[in-house]
C-alpha cells in the first residue's frame, strides 16, 4: 500500500488517480480543516475504489503520522506549505512543516523501514548558475519556502547515509493542469483571459520549465519505481518559456488578442525573484522509459487548450485548494 501525504491537492489528487488506476492501494493522507474538505479528491472518478483510503492527518503530528502509515509499504511526500509569497511573512510554519514534517516521517522509516519519495521543488536552485540544471547544480535559497525544501532534502540524504534508510528525491519543476491554484501563474493568465482581454502580472520575462501534471505524476512514479536511496532526480522538459510566450500561447488557443498589465504588487522582493529554471532530467531518463510528452513544443498548445476548457467549465469561486 502507497501513503501520499498531501493528497487533497493538485498535484497530490493527479498522483493518487493515477496510482489507481495503475492498480495500487492507496492511502490518502488529507490536512483536516474545519470544512472536513478533502480538496481536489472530490473531483477523482474513481473516488469510490475499493483500493483508496482517505485519512485525515497532519505531517507535525509524529504520533499520528505513525498510526497513519502502519502498513505502508511506501510514502510520496508531497504535503507541504508551498506559497513563496507567504512564506516571507510565516517562515517559522513553514519549517514546522517542511523541515520537521519530513524528519518525522524519516523517523518513521528509520525505525519501521518501507520506501519514501520527498517531493522537492526546482526552487532550491535559485537563478540558474549553468543551464540546463542538473541535479549538481549549486543549491542557492532565494526564499524561506526554497531553503526548507533544501533543508528537507539534506535531511533526507542525512538519514540514507546514516541509517540506510530507503529514501529519494523526486524533484519536478514548475507544474500547471486542471486543479491547480490561480495563485499560480498559468492559472492566473488562463483564468484572465476568459474574463478580459487584459492579463495583470508581475515580472513577465522570468523563464521556466513547465511541464504538464500528467507528465509530472509519470514522473514520480518512475521515481518510486527505479529510484535509488540518497538520490535525487530531476523532473521537466528542458524546454524554457518566459511568462510572454505562456500569455502568447493562450493568446492563441483562444483566438483573441490579449495585453499584459504590469502589477508592481505581484511582484517578488527583488534578490528573491528566481531568474530562470531549465530542467535536464537525463538521470531520470536513464533509469525509466520516462518522457514529458504532454509539454513538448509539438503537443504545448494543445496541452494548453485542454486546460482552458477545463477553466472555462470550472471557474474559480473561493479557491480553499491547492
Amino acid at each position: 500500500m502507497i501513503l501520499v501525504t498531501g493528497a487533497g491537492g493538485f498535484i497530490g489528487s493527479h498522483l493518487v488517480e493515477h496510482l489507481l488506476n495503475e492498480g495500487n492501494a492507496v492511502r490518502a493522507m488529507v490536512h483536516y480543516n474545519s470544512m472536513d474538505s478533502i480538496g481536489w479528491l472530490t473531483d477523482l472518478p474513481n473516488l469510490n475504489a475499493s483500493n483508496l483510503e482517505i485519512v485525515r492527518g497532519d505531517l507535525t503530528d509524529f504520533d499520528q503520522l505513525e498510526r497513519i502509515s502502519e502498513s505502508a509499504d511506501s510514502i510520496i511526500n508531497l504535503a507541504a506549505l508551498i506559497p513563496i509569497p507567504y512564506s516571507y511573512e510565516a517562515p517559522r510554519s513553514y519549517a514546522s512543516v517542511n523541515i520537521n514534517g519530513v524528519l518525522n516521517i524519516l523517523e518513521i522509516l528509520r525505525r519501521r523501514g518501507g520506501k519514501l519519495v520527498q517531493i522537492s521543488t526546482s526552487e532550491v536552485f535559485g537563478s540558474a548558475q549553468t543551464v540546463p540544471i542538473n541535479e549538481n547544480h549549486p543549491r542557492n535559497a532565494q526564499s524561506p519556502y526554497a531553503a526548507t525544501k533544501i533543508a528537507a532534502d539534506e535531511l533526507l540524504k542525512s538519514y540514507v547515509a546514516t541509517y540506510g534508510i530507503n529514501a529519494m528525491i523526486a524533484r519536478p519543476f514548475n507544474t500547471f493542469g486542471p486543479r491547480q491554484s490561480t495563485r499560480a501563474v498559468i492559472p492566473t493568465i488562463v483564468v484572465q483571459a476568459l474574463k478580459s482581454n487584459v492579463i495583470e502580472l508581475g515580472d513577465v520575462t522570468t523563464s521556466r520549465d513547465f511541464n504538464y501534471v500528467l507528465d509530472t505524476i509519470h514522473g514520480i512514479a518512475n521515481v518510486l519505481k527505479f529510484g535509488e536511496p540518497g538520490e535525487d532526480y530531476n523532473i521537466g522538459s528542458g524546454v524554457e518559456r518566459t511568462v510572454t510566450d505562456i500569455v502568447k500561447s493562450v493568446q492563441d488557443v483562444l483566438n483573441k488578442e490579449l495585453s499584459i498589465v504590469l502589477k508592481e504588487n505581484r511582484l517578488r522582493p527583488d534578490k528573491s525573484e528566481v531568474r530562470q529554471l531549465v530542467c535536464d532530467s537525463s538521470k531520470l531518463r536513464a533509469i525509466a522509459e520516462w518522457e514529458p510528452t504532454h509539454t513538448l513544443p509539438a503537443q504545448f498548445n494543445l496541452t494548453m487548450g485542454k486546460l482552458v476548457s477545463w477553466f472555462s467549465q470550472n471557474p474559480p469561486q473561493r479557491d480553499f485548494r491547492t
